[in-house]
């Protein structure tokens, strides 16, 4: 009888694996933007000089990168309605006018009333905090709706990126926010998904621009001040 259950241990063994190994030939190739890994904002690039624009000049880079690297070099299969990276689909970014994968900054027409940095949730990007970030605008708030490094870009951005990195991006932003409407206004931060990093740039130890402790006055006062705003959608 136990060469009866070793025959049926082995028998399947050999489906399992035999299945494993042909589902695998059965995949379709990686296609460029699941292998190309862009350059993203680092924790590393941040000091306590850096800015908002710096970021935006990393950001802009990236996404350069996506339309000479992806874009312009798909083939002839690849150029399908429903790929957002066919320039001519429906699916394409530009069809709304404005990129949201990209950070976006909305500017009242008056002198803002106070400031709101947006931030979006995990494997998202800045277009699903469109509708609180105009609604804001229109109450008078000075609005950055701000893309969290490896989001917005190609599916292997989330390879090679780290919660340090995301921190970065949002002190960049608040510390953006702040200077733009001045210390007396309020500041308020919302987040779809990332409410750990409200929990460490609100932490007494993680107050600096560069993740040490010892932050200057202003940026101390920034993170105590910071609250969730109400979720408008």
């Amino acid at each position: 009888m136990l060469w009866l259950a070793w025959s049926a241990l082995l028998i399947f063994a050999t489906i399992v694996i035999g299945g494993g190994v042909s589902a695998r030939r059965r995949l379709p190739d990686l296609q460029p933007w699941h292998r190309i890994v862009l350059r993203d904002l680092r924790a590393g690039d941040v000091t306590a000089r850096s800015t908002l624009n710096d970021y935006l000049g990393i950001e802009d880079a990236a996404f350069r990168a996506i339309h000479d690297q992806i874009e312009q070099r798909l083939d002839a299969a690849e150029r399908v309605p429903a790929n957002r990276y066919n320039p001519d689909g429906i699916s394409h970014p530009s069809r709304l006018g404005t990129d949201w994968n990209r950070t976006q900054i909305l500017s009242p027409a008056a002198e803002p009333v106070g400031g709101a940095l947006l931030v979006h949730g995990l494997t998202d990007s800045p277009y699903s905090m469109r509708t609180i970030g105009e609604d804001l605008r229109a109450r008078g708030y000075y609005v950055v709706a701000l893309r969290v490094p490896g989001h917005g870009t190609v599916p292997a951005g989330l390879t090679d990126v780290t919660w340090e990195d995301w921190l970065a991006a949002v002190r960049l932003g608040v510390r953006h926010v702040r200077t733009t409407i001045g210390d007396n206004k309020p500041l308020v931060l919302t987040e779809f998904g990332f409410d750990s990093i409200h929990k460490c740039l609100t932490a007494k130890t993680a107050e600096s621009p560069t993740g040490s402790a010892g932050a200057p006055a202003r940026i101390e006062r920034e993170a105590r001040t910071l609250v969730n705003v109400k979720k408008l959608a």
